[in-house]
């Protein structure tokens, strides 16, 4: 089965990644929309289709590298001052928007009237310019993804960490203890273990920027990546197998059940070899695992295009 039962985006004149999408989804200028999820019961990868609108879009003035973070400034007082800081994870982030780094987001820290403080060092390790495009987004939390979905107490979610270790969040009648705030990055996603079917109503925005999804081959890491699509759309177009390496494995699994659907494998010349099972797209809402033998970063197409 697939998890989204019904989409719907404002009609007009752009489309949605006609070079990727399994079919033509016609959509407005301004990409927005609302989705209808049905969560199986049991055990499922879950990603969001959106994300949340831009908070703010700029070219910056200065980028200035610390030990391990960066100080991005822009025109003087468009912020307020802690409007993004971060609380107990980060709740908004910051995202190249064009260029040969266009889908890196990096998590802010803290802000000022004028700057913000991202945790990543943009110039030494990402060769960023002092002048680059950025967005500023507030990130998809557990509690806004399952916002008037009704959970039954210990129905839970994992989310796998890049150290081999995992995080589970147990919902406990009203929230998800500790973890409300967790953020799901655009791009990845989480396990879901239900005791029974959950529906979900999200609304959002369309991607219309790449998405770079890190991958690590450290012992025991589990890699979810999504298309960060809210249409399901061709293997082939994603250009999976150009990020990764020769004998690198992506699976698919079963919603409810993670019975294998389809594993490909990244084959010499760089194309993809189905090794097992079979796949007629690749569904929205539904993360695939990706096992690497060397770590690297996943650059995923915009999902909207004008």
């Amino acid at each position: 089965m697939k998890l989204i039962t019904s989409l719907s985006l404002l009609a007009g004149i752009a489309t949605i990644a006609p070079a990727l999408a399994a079919e033509t989804t016609e959509v407005a200028t301004i990409p927005v929309g609302v989705v209808k999820m049905v969560i199986p019961g049991g055990n499922t990868l879950v990603s969001p289709v959106f994300v949340n609108a831009d908070s703010f879009q700029g070219v910056s003035t200065s980028i200035v590298d610390s030990t391990d973070t960066s100080t991005i400034t822009f025109a003087s007082d468009i912020f307020t001052t802690g409007e993004f800081n971060e609380g107990e994870y980060p709740k908004f982030y910051v995202e190249v928007a064009s260029g040969e780094a266009e889908g890196f987001a990096f998590d802010i820290i803290s802000n000022d009237t004028d700057s913000v403080v991202v945790a990543a060092r943009l110039v030494a390790d990402f060769d960023l310019t002092q002048a680059e495009s950025f967005k500023i987004r507030k990130h998809i939390s557990v509690g806004q993804f399952f916002e008037g979905a009704a959970l039954a107490r210990r129905d839970s979610v994992k989310f796998f960490n890049a150290d081999g270790t995992s995080d589970r969040l147990e919902f406990d009648g009203t929230q998800f203890e500790e973890g409300t705030e967790r953020p799901i990055y655009p791009g990845t996603g989480f396990l879901s273990t239900l005791r029974g079917e959950v529906d979900i109503v999200t609304s959002g925005t369309v991607k219309v920027t790449n998405t770079v999804v890190p991958v690590y081959s450290n012992p025991g890491a589990i890699n979810l990546v999504s298309t960060a699509s809210p249409v399901d759309v061709f293997i082939e177009g994603l250009g999976l197998a150009g990020n990764l390496a020769r004998r690198d494995k992506i699976r698919f699994l079963a919603a409810g059940t993670l019975d294998v659907l389809a594993i490909y494998e990244v084959q010499s010349d760089g194309s993809l070899e189905l090794q097992e099972g079979s796949l007629d797209d690749v569904p929205a809402g539904e993360p695939f695992v990706v096992a690497v033998r060397g770590s690297a970063n996943i650059t995923l197409p915009k999902a909207y295009v004008q």
